[in-house]
């Protein structure tokens, strides 16, 4: 079934909605043109209109017959869920809206959008404020009932929350599931440096590595994970940038910033590693520093040289306790190129990427009854997480148990190049339309 995307204008190849208007008057005061965001959001909403699952629409044009959504893109990251555009509202566009109780659809493709929730709540269930703003400001102009989804490529695990009249829930953004066929296009045309699993077979005598383990940005969770993986870092294929707002860190400061994560994450006893962590800083490949994340052919044939994959995942220390998933680009490589994988991120990762239809290996790293890697504990997590590693190099690191693996690999590729992710997505949106 089609779904209607309401934008306030459409063009034959781009379309306005709401934020964009405002983002426009903002610009022509202010003089501040940093589009970046309104870009990404536009390029992900125009792929989809161009398949059969969505239908870009304006007010004028919407069919009571069809399910339907009202979209506001978020153009920033920093006060993501400012409610100026609510202001904005053309009293056409709110008759319409409230007649048909439309849900309005706040949407950042690209990022993970779990602020929505305050986050300093144990249980997930009180709003952030923004959210409870909104819902005044709309009420506030007879939009009492209409329900809000927020469109992200995190997911919070709970039932959608309910406020006054109206509910809120999140759908998880394919838009980097659905890239896994573009990358291997892509490089069936330029490249053919995926591995496949035969590949794998072929190379065994150049495989002298036990992972492959990729860190571009700085994060917390990353910094902590490579100190506590120190000891076997020369075993596997390994970055680690230190890039933190555009800039390379120097030692000094990477020094200082991780010392400071040792101490607030509570567990200084990783500093003793830092010393020996820096002697080889910075971690690099060719083009690490600008496509680590996206098809790198010089990275893919390092991939031929190991036997699993750790996933340094997008995450969020402030939310490490939490009933969260977010997945990026970053869990796309370990499955185009046939490896199993262990994610490092955010606790429910795994679970989701089973709700989703693949197949994981945790349990291949850990015991069964070990909760301790998707606990609420930086250092049990850290435990953990070296003795899984520690495990595998012993238990996995050799061609015969990758041939075990064969079906399960082979399941994951081809359900990641061989599903319809806009599809999902939009199927997602039409159950939850009137929940």
């Amino acid at each position: 079934m089609m779904i209607q995307i309401i934008t306030e204008k459409k063009g034959p190849n781009d379309f306005l909605c709401i934020n964009d208007l405002v983002q426009d008057l903002a610009i022509q005061h202010s003089g501040d043109y940093n589009i970046e965001w309104k870009d990404r959001n536009h390029n992900a909403w125009n792929k989809r209109f161009k398949t059969e699952h969505y239908k870009n629409i304006t007010i004028q044009e919407y069919d009571a017959s069809h399910p339907a959504y009202y979209l506001v893109t978020m153009p920033h990251t920093i006060d993501r869920f400012n409610t100026i555009w609510a202001r904005f509202l053309t009293q056409d566009t709110i008759n319409i809206l409230k007649q048909h109780n439309i849900p309005i659809l706040l949407s950042q493709p690209l990022e993970h959008t779990h602020d929505y929730i305050d986050v300093g709540q144990n249980n997930l269930n009180r709003l952030d404020h923004k959210i409870m703003s909104l819902d005044t400001l709309l009420s506030s102009k007879g939009l009492n009932t209409n329900n809000i989804a927020i469109h992200g490529i995190s997911k919070v695990h709970r039932q959608p929350h309910n406020l006054n009249q109206r509910k809120i829930f999140d759908i998880f953004s394919t838009e980097f599931l659905n890239q896994g066929k573009f990358y291997l296009d892509q490089d069936n045309s330029h490249y053919n440096s995926l591995v496949k699993f035969e590949d794998h077979i072929k190379y065994e005598n150049i495989k002298s590595k036990t992972f492959i383990f990729l860190n571009r940005l700085l994060r917390d969770i990353r910094c902590l994970s490579a100190l506590k993986l120190t000891p076997y870092l020369d075993k596997g294929v390994f970055t680690f940038l230190g890039i933190d707002i555009g800039q390379e860190l120097t030692k000094d400061e990477l020094k200082e910033r991780i010392e400071l994560i040792c101490n607030v994450s509570n567990v200084p006893e990783e500093k003793d590693k830092i010393t020996t962590f820096l002697r080889n800083f910075p971690y690099k490949m060719h083009l690490d520093d600008t496509d680590n994340q996206r098809l790198n052919h010089i990275i893919n044939q390092q991939r031929r040289e190991v036997y699993y994959e750790l996933v340094a995942e997008t995450h969020d220390m402030n939310i490490f306790d939490k009933d969260i998933s977010i997945l990026s680009e970053k869990i796309l490589w370990p499955i185009l190129n046939h490896l199993p994988f262990l994610v490092i991120g955010h606790r429910r990762n795994h679970e989701f990427l089973r709700d989703l239809g693949f197949k994981t290996f945790e349990h291949l790293f850990l015991n069964n009854n070990d909760h301790r890697y998707a606990g609420t504990d930086v250092r049990e997590f850290l435990t953990s997480l070296e003795q899984a590693v520690n495990h595998y190099n012993n238990l996995g690191c050799n061609i015969e148990f990758y041939k075990s693996l064969e079906e399960d690999l082979k399941f994951n590729f081809n359900h990641l190049v061989n599903t319809d992710w806009f599809k999902t997505e939009s199927e997602w949106l039409i159950a939850n339309q009137s929940i």
